[in-house]
């Protein structure tokens, strides 16, 4: 119950005001809801408390990752898997960060830290399948694709990537079988119709 908890940290915020733990918590819920900018102040007055907070390093790191300020993200992300090595959301955002800088290998590092930590979370295995796809080793991103649908059979993100991968392939029956599982039947034409096309299969 993310408002009741979000009210008991604000009564306990009252208490203690500059409590860093329970200020990276109000980040949390406020970036869970896509609050960013509420969450982005809660992380950095905690931070401002306690500079080596693990959760609000990680926190905000992911928050400004997705905001694409990605060198401000990773000094962050690496002060809190220095912190606390136990962190599976800040392995995947350095996983995600590597894979930008076309750093495969070191992307994989960090998607398997993570699955160390979190071996059922298909958001890793998705992400760890997309980087063997971006260094071409499409036989290893598949099984990972697989492995985030075995956990979450819904995960449109997966499905979609899934599809890729069997379009890049050639093998557009199956790429049409997975994007039909999260879109409708001529828009997954569609979607292999462009892969083809940039791919040059005309």
């Amino acid at each position: 119950d993310p408002d009741r908890a979000l009210l008991e940290y604000l009564r306990a915020l009252r208490q203690d005001e500059g409590n860093a733990e329970v200020l990276s918590k109000i980040g949390a819920i406020h970036a869970s809801r896509n609050n960013y900018e509420v969450a982005e102040v809660a992380y950095r007055r905690a931070l401002a408390r306690d500079p080596k907070q693990a959760a609000a390093l990680a926190g905000l790191g992911i928050l400004l990752t997705r905001q694409r300020h990605y060198s401000e993200a990773e000094t962050l992300l690496r002060a809190a898997v220095q912190e606390d090595p136990k962190l599976p959301g800040a392995h995947n955002a350095l996983g995600v960060l590597a894979d930008i800088e076309r750093d495969h290998a070191r992307a994989q590092r960090h998607f398997l830290d993570g699955l160390n930590q979190a071996p059922r979370s298909p958001t890793l295995h998705n992400n760890l399948g997309y980087s063997h796809y971006l260094a071409g080793n499409n036989r290893a991103a598949i099984t990972e694709f697989r492995a985030a649908l075995a956990l979450d059979p819904n995960y449109a993100r997966a499905w979609r990537n899934l599809g890729l991968v069997y379009s890049r392939q050639g093998r557009y029956e199956k790429a049409l079988a997975a994007f039909r599982k999260v879109q409708d039947l001529p828009q997954a034409y569609n979607d292999v119709g462009y892969i083809a096309m940039v791919a040059g299969r005309l």
